[in-house]
């Protein structure tokens, strides 16, 4: 039994992970100065840069799987409506 990923919820799951990749820059840059970033200075990060870090790449890595995924999935509805 063949199961389809549903597109429109892919697009929903996509836009919305990039919300909150926006949501989190922005609540980053609003606690900025509570945060290292490790460009400053020669200092050990603290839990919450840890935190922070490891919350925007993840993120990060999900916002890219649901692109990619999203334009495999478009490019496969384009070529089976062309056939």
């Amino acid at each position: 039994m063949k199961k389809d990923i549903n597109i429109k919820k892919l697009y929903l799951f996509t836009f919305l992970s990039f919300i909150l990749i926006l949501l989190f820059l922005y609540l980053f840059s609003q606690k900025a100065p509570y945060f290292y970033t490790g460009f400053d200075y020669h200092t050990i990060p603290n839990r919450l840069s840890k935190l922070a870090n490891f919350t925007f790449i993840i993120l990060i890595l999900i916002n890219f799987i649901c692109v990619l995924l999203s334009i495999f999935y478009s490019i496969k509805i384009i070529f089976n409506k062309i056939k």
